[in-house]
């Protein structure tokens, strides 16, 4: 009975093992439909022969023709076992259909193929005859059998046996074949070794590229990669030289073999040294066509292993012994991508830069190129790199805000244009390009980005923000350019009205930012006209056309902007501007007219409703200014006086106000202009002009002789502006108005408010010390003494500190205090107890006379001339102090005439000092030419002690101790 033993599915198997037999039995094979017909016929007459060989061999059993028929015998057990075994796939195949089509519950099996009765017998041949001629033939069938059965070790005996036994070099090569995928199967790689290496002779067997290339694998497996690289490559090359010699290999295609091969010397390369061995082996054989393929056979190995680094090293390896390739290309991506799955973004990008310039446009390799479908898809590498190079780094720095990384998006960006002008992304990029130039703010470059946008793709979705931007960065630069240096400008087809020459539109712009602005601002009217933008792009070129003081054309763009359908945003400022223009060009009616029309119109609009009737006021005002300039000053000041009541603008009811008083001060309307100015201080208290219109006020009314309201004007402008440039003096002012007005208790009290108050005039600082001084002295108050002396010590300080000041006042007060002295001195009446009072009056005629001559070192005409009469004066009232002391009483007449005579010589040296200090005193005014009340005093007192020394003769003088 025949075993089945095909396992469900193995259809290789199956189809190997069918292939097998008929290949061996094709005589007796049965196909097709005859099968189901004829093998009943045919195992019964396979069965007869064998039946009538067995008798006879059972016959004859010792006949020499016995190994024969024994071998004859085993054949026709092979072929039965084959028509039994194909029948029964036939019964197999049909109830699988049935299976499958839910006929048949259960799944038949899968038939095996019995062998056993044919390896019984040839067994049992060999053991009675071992020395028959055709043992290797019995030998070789029974391997078959055995291995048909998968009965290796049986299979593998006879193999073994089989190169003892033969001497057939096609049945050697295939034995040791056999024998190598034994142990091979086996993982006894050693043993493989020995009989994959007995058929390296024998390159013309059909086994041997298989035996070579699963010796290479042995050698691979016991890690012997040098001889495992070295196989693989014989491999190799001897296939090529089989393709050129049209031989056939066993089992698999040369295809497969080599690509196997291929693999294989990559993976030993991979375990061996790596990419360093691998280039110091494949360098020699570059010219060899399988060197690209290991090289990219270990690349993908080392990507699949995650070995990065060497996966990158053997890539550029590829390159460098291939740069001219079409598939370098393809390769430098690959390590642009390993690269990035190790992590190494930077890396990568450097890989990716050299992409672009080694096979982009304008490299030398993509010249080499022909053109196809690769050579596009490079260049759409290319292209993709960097692009994606570009917005990368952009992303990148708009989170650093660094200008190192806009500058490295900016030269990818510069690069692509060059390269890909007419892609379909490039109009991206040109935009991409100046919004990095606009972020580093390098505006110059970032507007002419934006142009080149505009030129170059007019189309593009970023046309109008690229514009939009354009002027964007032109206002920047302009703000930033401090130069000023006009220059003319031509505009043509102003606000897109035009194109024609007498339509040109000349300026005198600032500099060259602002002309660049405005044909950017222009360009954009012209060319986004309805966009949402237009009205704020026309607002700037408004702004700059007002600037310009081309009123004439800024009227145009206002009136533009109010022309627009619902244009609300800068409804209001465009219709104010407007009005503004007309202001401008003197048109104040016009003015007025538009200003109505703002506050009628955006009467929301707080920002412009405040200011229009600002202006409606100003035009108003101008209109005043027109009528003063016509020389109607009392109606001019009537109007600014209305206009200063009823304008609600503070700022031109301040000046109307002002105007208005200064035009009655004019009109010498004294009265009517003291009011208004003392008026603006009540109602501009914080305006600019109060203290000059609290000055005026002042100054008219102390010309009208009002002193007491000049002292209150003066001293509400130093109280509500101290830090006036009148305010010291108007204190000053004031302190003197009381004191003409003998006010003298405020007169004192506002000049020491001064001079605690304000020092950096020093001679005000003086006088006004020296009022309070004289004020007192005046009043006869004990603080006069302190006050006079506090002027000459500040004037010694100013001095001591180097600041200049005037000598009158010191010198004044100086002389005042000694007039003080003087007073006392002369109130000493020689009565009561004589020589004590003597005493008194000499000290205090010492004292006199220092003051006075102190007072007259200031060299101060007034008072130097006054000390030296006193001087003499001091003198001479001692004199005639002496003169009118007491007689002594109870002597005789001759004791009293000899007491007088002495008296009499003690008194004449004083007479005598009072004439010389007279005399001095006078021929020092006249050298000088001074003539005052003191040198006439000087000459009456000098006329009467001459005249009275020349009556009276004095032969004694006073004793120098009485």
């Amino acid at each position: 009975m025949i075993k089945m033993n095909i396992k469900k599915g193995s259809g290789g198997a199956q189809a190997f093992l069918v292939g097998l037999c008929i290949l061996i039995f094709a005589p007796m094979q049965l196909t097709g439909q005859n099968a189901a017909t004829d093998d009943l016929q045919a195992l019964k007459s396979l069965d007869e022969t064998i039946s009538n060989t067995q008798t006879l061999l059972e016959k004859y059993p010792g006949k020499d023709f016995a190994p024969n028929l024994m071998f004859q015998l085993s054949e026709l057990y092979i072929k039965r076992a084959t028509l039994e075994f194909q029948r029964a796939m036939l019964i197999y195949e049909e109830a699988e259909a049935k299976h499958e089509a839910g006929l048949l519950k259960n799944a038949p099996e899968i038939p095996e193929i019995d062998f056993s009765t044919t390896t019984k017998m040839s067994e049992e041949l060999l053991e009675k005859f071992p020395t028959i001629s055709f043992r290797d033939k019995v030998l070789y069938r029974l391997a078959l059998c055995y291995s048909e059965e998968s009965k290796k070790e049986e299979a593998a005996r006879c193999y073994r046996l089989l190169t003892e036994a033969s001497t057939e070099k096609e049945m050697l090569e295939e034995s040791y074949f056999r024998l190598g995928e034994h142990h091979f199967d086996k993982k006894e790689y050693t043993d493989a070794v020995d009989y994959y290496s007995r058929l390296l002779e024998s390159w013309d067997s059909p086994f041997f590229s298989m035996a070579l290339y699963k010796l290479g694998w042995s050698y691979y497996s016991i890690e012997n990669y040098q001889k495992a690289i070295g196989t693989f490559v014989y491999l190799v090359e001897d296939i090529v030289a089989l393709n050129k010699s049209g031989q056939k290999s066993l089992e698999a295609s040369k295809a497969d073999l080599r690509r196997e091969a291929i693999d294989y010397i990559a993976i030993c390369f991979s375990e061996y040294g790596g990419p360093d061995k691998a280039r110091k082996f494949l360098v020699a054989k570059k010219s060899k066509d399988y060197t690209p393929g290991v090289l990219e056979s270990m690349a993908r190995l080392y990507n699949e292993r995650n070995f990065y680094g060497d996966a990158i090293t053997t890539l550029q390896m590829l390159i460098e012994f291939y740069p001219n390739q079409v598939d370098a290309a393809f390769h430098h991506k690959k390590i642009v991508e390993n690269y990035e799955k190790a992590g190494e973004a930077d890396k990568a990008d450097v890989e990716r830069v050299k992409i672009v310039e080694q096979y982009g446009p304008g490299s030398e390799w993509l010249q080499q190129i022909a053109a196809g479908d690769k050579r596009d898809e490079v260049l759409n590498l290319v292209e993709g790199y960097i692009y994606d190079l570009g917005t990368e780094t952009q992303q990148i720095a708009q989170d650093s805000k660094t200008i190192f990384d806009f500058e490295v998006a900016i030269s990818h960006y510069n690069s692509y244009i060059k390269k890909f002008p007419k892609h379909e992304r490039a109009h991206k990029v040109q935009f991409y390009l100046a919004e990095c130039y606009f972020e580093i703010k390098n505006y110059d470059k970032a507007a002419k980005s934006y142009y080149e946008l505009h030129l170059n793709y007019p189309e593009s979705e970023f046309s109008e923000t690229a514009a939009y931007n354009r002027v964007l960065a032109y206002n920047h630069l302009l703000s930033n350019e401090a130069e000023v240096d006009s220059a003319d400008f031509f505009l043509f087809n102003f606000l897109g009205k035009g194109k024609k020459k007498e339509e040109v539109e000349l300026f005198k712009a600032k500099n060259a930012r602002q002309a660049q602005l405005i044909q950017a601002v222009n360009d954009f009217v012209v060319f986004h006209k309805e966009s949402a933008r237009a009205s704020e792009v026309l607002i700037n070129l408004g702004r700059i056309m007002f600037e310009l003081k081309r009123f004439d054309l800024a009227r145009q763009v206002y009136a533009e902007i109010i022309a627009r359908p619902d244009e609300k945003r800068y409804g209001a400022q465009a219709h104010y501007m407007l009005a503004q223009c007309e202001f401008e060009q003197n048109n104040f009616e016009e003015s007025e007219i538009w200003h109505r029309k703002v506050v009628e119109l955006f009467p929301d609009s707080t920002r412009f409703l405040e200011r229009a009737n600002k202006m409606i006021a100003s035009a108003q005002f101008k209109k005043a200014e027109a009528v003063l300039a016509s020389g109607d000053s009392l109606a001019a000041a009537s109007t600014f006086e209305t206009i200063a009541g009823s304008a609600p603008d503070s700022a031109i009811a301040e000046r109307a106000l002002f105007m208005a008083a200064n035009q009655f001060e004019v009109l010498d309307k004294i009265d009517k202009a003291i009011a208004l100015y003392e008026n603006f201080s009540f109602s501009f208290p914080r305006s600019d002009l109060v203290d000059e219109s609290l000055l005026k006020a002042g100054r008219l009314a102390e010309d009208k002789g009002n002193l007491n309201q000049a002292a209150s004007n003066y001293l509400k402008l130093h109280r509500q502006v101290r830090t006036s440039q009148y305010a010291s003096r108007a204190l000053f002012d004031a302190a003197k108005c009381y004191e003409v007005s003998e006010r003298s208790d405020l007169a004192r009290l506002y000049y020491d408010e001064y001079i605690k108050t304000y020092q950096d005039d020093p001679d005000r600082f003086l006088e006004a010390a020296f009022k309070k001084g004289e004020i007192a002295y005046k009043n006869r108050q004990k603080t006069a003494k302190t006050e006079l002396e506090f002027v000459v010590t500040s004037y010694d300080r100013f001095q001591k500190e180097g600041k200049q000041a005037e000598a009158y006042f010191p010198a004044y007060a100086q002389f005042l205090h000694a007039e003080l002295l003087f007073k006392t001195y002369n109130n000493i009446k020689l009565t009561g107890s004589l020589k004590k009072k003597l005493k008194s009056k000499r000290v205090f005629f010492q004292k006199v006379l220092k003051e006075y001559s102190t007072a007259a070192k200031y060299r101060v005409a007034d008072w130097t001339t006054a000390s030296s009469f006193r001087i003499g004066m001091t003198f001479q009232s001692f004199a005639e102090a002496l003169l009118e002391a007491p007689q002594p009483k109870g002597v005789t007449a001759e004791q009293l005439q000899a007491y007088m005579a002495k008296l009499n010589e003690q008194v004449l040296p004083f007479k005598q000092k009072a004439v010389a200090a007279y005399e001095t005193n006078i021929k020092n005014a006249e050298e000088l030419g001074i003539e005052n009340e003191w040198i006439e005093k000087t000459r009456k007192r000098l006329q009467q002690l001459n005249t009275e020394l020349g009556l009276t003769s004095m032969d004694t003088e006073l004793d120098s101790d009485s």
